[in-house]
């Protein structure tokens, strides 16, 4: 548990009429002797701070924290608190460095969450972010039809922005998902979007040193392959991220790295020789015949770790990414169709050397294949 004084005297829970502001939005007046959303309203008396918040309701857990939504008593905002376990202080610490070295972008214009201010009491950090309203799962799950391909455009053109900023000062978020790119107000500014959630973020020279990283779904093949690696997983794993809105589910749903690798072969082919030959975890998936002309690699038929145990392979029902728009019939030969299939077969090109670079001449100039945007 969090090492942090829950103080609820007589005079804080007659608190009344604090009036919360988000941005130029007046919400509905607060009784901290209230329950809000179901839960009781909690003040953090912060010792040593000149603040506190009013826990407004739990958001979520992770393995390293707590997200709560919360009003902050100083400003009367209504603000998102991360508290990051004690056990993992030094990863809020890592992640507090990086959002100070994301202060020389702009998080609106970039389309990067805004981190306000951390506190550090008793080793636990807080990290407070504005606060917003739903990530991309939310969105498509409360929808009752498949995002249409402007708005799946829309959002995509706001997180290349958001890439193209990271490259700038060469950041790698490594962790993109459609968890973590979230509106900021959906009923206000239908369809604005902000990356969050730096907590694995790495610069590049440090990404070279860390293998570990994006969950499997949004692997880049260079990350399974054990590659160099650089900005463009963050590409492959946006490009993941648009099919996933397409489909209205995940692309990919493996069940172990192997399961990973085979379906990325079966849509979009078997990397080159030159990938593989320098690859450190080749092995893992393949073997090499040498009585060929030239080195070549074969994809084993299932998987050295798990080809004891029981498991039935989970085989995609894709044979290409063309397949991916075929779910939507009579659409295939559509202009904007054949733009969105173009731009995300470059996003997702298996070579990372031939993958699309995010860059600002890419972005403003809108190409046929953005046409959208």
């Amino acid at each position: 548990s969090v090492n942090i004084t829950h103080t609820l005297s007589c005079s804080q829970r007659s608190q009344k009429q604090i009036t919360v502001r988000s941005g130029s939005v007046s919400l509905s007046e607060m009784d901290a002797s209230k329950k809000s959303d179901q839960e009781e309203t909690i003040l953090y008396s912060l010792p040593n701070a000149s603040f506190g918040y009013v826990l407004v309701k739990t958001l979520g857990e992770g393995d390293f924290g707590t997200v709560h939504k919360c009003v902050a008593l100083d400003t009367k905002e209504l603000v998102a608190l991360k508290i990051v376990k004690k056990e993992y202080a030094q990863y809020g610490k890592r992640e507090v460095d990086m959002l100070k070295r994301l202060r020389k972008l702009d998080p609106h214009k970039n389309n990067l969450i805004m981190f306000n201010r951390h506190l550090l009491y008793s080793e636990t950090f807080m990290l407070e972010f504005e606060m917003l309203d739903m990530n991309i799962d939310d969105l498509i799950d409360s929808c009752d039809r498949p995002l249409h391909l402007s708005e799946i455009q829309v959002i995509t053109q706001q997180m290349l922005v958001a890439l193209n900023a990271l490259r700038s000062i060469r950041i790698v978020h490594a962790d993109i998902k459609p968890d973590n790119i979230m509106l900021v107000n959906h009923k206000l500014q239908p369809l604005k979007v902000k990356l969050i959630d730096f907590d694995l973020a790495r610069t590049v020279d440090e990404l070279k040193l860390d293998k570990t990283i994006q969950i499997l779904s949004y692997r880049a093949p260079e990350v399974l392959l054990g590659l160099c690696l650089n900005e463009a997983v963050d590409t492959w794993a946006l490009g993941c991220v648009m099919a996933d809105m397409y489909l209205c589910t995940d692309l990919y749903t493996p069940l172990c790295e192997f399961d990973r690798v085979k379906d990325m072969v079966q849509m979009q082919g078997q990397p080159d020789d030159r990938l593989l030959n320098y690859g450190t975890y080749t092995e893992n998936y393949f073997c090499k015949h040498s009585d060929s002309p030239r080195p070549s690699w074969k994809l084993y038929i299932d998987c050295k770790r798990c080809r004891k145990g029981v498991l039935t392979w989970n085989t995609s029902k894709f044979t290409s990414l063309d397949d991916i728009v075929k779910t939507r019939p009579n659409t295939t030969e559509n202009v904007d169709t054949q733009a969105f299939l173009s731009l995300l077969k470059q996003m997702m090109e298996v070579d990372p050397e031939k993958r699309i670079i995010p860059s600002k001449e890419f972005i403003d100039t809108k190409p046929p294949l953005m046409c959208l945007l």
